[in-house]
């Protein structure tokens, strides 16, 4: 790919984010419904991810824009992640989360559990966001602190993105799938596909601890 078209698709993927953003900022967030004549995303539970992929992401890069070059990859403390390895880390978990709806779509069946309630998008929010709740992340996603800040933000913007134009597009089966999530909530597909942005969320708030603590 030459230069010329590397600075085309992060300019396509800047635009898309802003439009959506813009859309976002007017729409009333609706919680996550099935509709009952598909096991795809209803029209609703496409515009209620597509929000909180585009809202969540938006504050990520106005947060890191706030960051020096020299803080970038400094750690405000021994056994804390630097404002780099955080994002690294939300681009590790976005591509894992994928792999992971992509997995559980592979083997899925034809038919939906009546029965099933999907989390609504609001309580997911909470769940995942609640940082009184401490994990450790896996080795997958536990990132290296590698990537420079060009190639982070650049990477973040192409797969959120591609997340977004997944959720606008899509005709998957998701509701007819359901795993458990690593903190515990049973969630469908439309649930993994909002859970990128939920964790987001989480990391936002990390975000502004880091930044805060390095000032």
């Amino acid at each position: 790919m030459t230069r010329r078209s590397r600075l085309s698709h992060r300019i396509l993927a800047l635009a898309t984010l802003t439009l959506v953003f813009t859309l976002a900022t007017i729409t009333p967030l609706p919680t996550l419904a099935a509709d009952s004549g598909t096991l795809g995303l209803a029209l609703e539970e496409r515009v209620a991810i597509v929000q909180l992929l585009t809202a969540s992401q938006a504050r990520t890069l106005e947060l890191i824009a706030t960051v020096k070059e020299d803080e970038w990859l400094r750690r405000p403390g021994p056994d804390r992640w630097s404002v780099g390895e955080i994002v690294e880390h939300l681009i590790l978990a976005e591509v894992t989360l994928k792999k992971r709806i992509d997995a559980l779509l592979a083997s899925v069946e034809s038919t939906s559990d009546a029965t099933r309630r999907p989390l609504a998008l609001e309580q997911l929010v909470a769940l995942a966001g609640d940082r009184s709740q401490k994990f450790q992340a896996p080795e997958p996603i536990s990132p290296q602190g590698e990537m420079s800040r060009s190639e982070a933000q650049a990477m973040l913007m192409q797969l959120r993105a591609a997340s977004i134009q997944y959720t606008l597009d899509t005709d998957a089966p998701l509701h007819a799938i359901s795993a458990p999530a690593p903190f515990g909530a049973e969630l469908t597909g439309p649930g993994w596909l909002g859970l990128i942005g939920a964790h987001n969320v989480r990391h936002n708030k990390q975000l502004e601890e880091t930044i805060a603590d390095l000032r």
